[in-house]
């Protein structure tokens, strides 16, 4: 075996043990999690969150989807984070397609501009969304919720789809426009199929973005019904704090749609995330 095999056979090595740490770290607290979901209360304490538990408890599950009303907050969640997705992804799709393929004016300007929305900080827009909302009446409705979150996907959704929309090659859309195809048929029939590992991507950092957030849900809305999981898993929290095995199934119930929604769509995450890597 010569030196040079030997350094890339020990840097692989490194890089393997580098990614299995990784992959430990990221998996340690989601294992945690589904552990303790699974024990009872006493069992928790005594054993810690490690250790198997002696009996499955599955009743957990149950007794923290109706102690904790989750069903209702479970709606309200998927409603908004559906709206906030769909709509995000169509307008993203429309700004990024304006700027690189048709060419629009001042389109340096534009891109500019979503850089800037997307460097503002969350909380730096709640209080004029809030007044916002109470002018035009959509104060305490689904619309509070759906559209400052779809306002603020759409600046990282344009910015993210520009690299994806310039790969494509001119002279395919040329060639489209010579054949007859308006602007409309050349992004949905041509533009769209071929950009659907980086739209997956955006999908799944909108919903994750959407299903996960806590600010607007406090501050805009203030009926219960209304609330979205993460608001939800705080009142529950504050009513159950000595029994974290019914904490711990109330936060499961609320990864679970978002573990799910990667593990489907992994494939195209994967997808998408390599061929941004190989482009040149």
């Amino acid at each position: 075996m010569s030196l040079a095999t030997a350094r890339r056979g020990s840097a692989r090595a490194l890089m393997y043990a580098f990614l299995v740490a990784l992959a430990a770290a990221a998996l340690t607290p989601l294992c945690t999690l589904i552990l303790a979901s699974l024990k009872k209360d006493m069992e928790l304490i005594k054993a810690g969150g490690f250790a198997l538990p002696r009996a499955v408890q599955w009743g957990n599950y149950l007794m923290a989807w109706q102690r904790g009303h989750m069903g209702a907050y479970f709606l309200s969640t998927t409603v908004v984070t559906v709206s906030v997705v769909v709509l995000g992804i169509a307008l993203a799709v429309s700004c990024a397609y304006a700027i690189v393929t048709l060419r629009v004016p001042f389109a340096k300007f534009w891109t500019f501009f979503f850089l800037v929305g997307i460097i503002v900080p969350e909380s730096s827009v709640i209080i004029p969304s809030y007044f916002n909302l109470r002018f035009l009446g959509l104060y305490d409705s689904y619309w509070a919720l759906i559209l400052p979150q779809t306002a603020m996907s759409i600046a990282f959704g344009a910015f993210f789809l520009q690299p994806a929309f310039k790969d494509i090659p001119r002279d395919l859309i040329d060639c489209a426009s010579l054949d007859g195809c308006g602007k409309f048929t050349t992004l949905f029939r041509i533009l769209l199929p071929m950009l659907q590992p980086a739209i997956a991507v955006l999908a799944i950092f909108f919903f994750l973005a959407t299903w996960n957030d806590f600010l607007f849900a406090s501050i805009l809305v203030s009926k219960d019904y209304l609330r979205t999981l993460p608001f939800a898993l705080l009142n529950f929290q504050n009513r159950y704090t000595a029994n974290a095995p019914l904490i711990a199934a109330s936060a499961m119930i609320s990864a679970i749609p978002a573990i799910a929604l990667y593990l489907v769509f992994f494939r195209k995450v994967v997808q998408g995330i390599a061929v941004g890597a190989l482009k040149e």
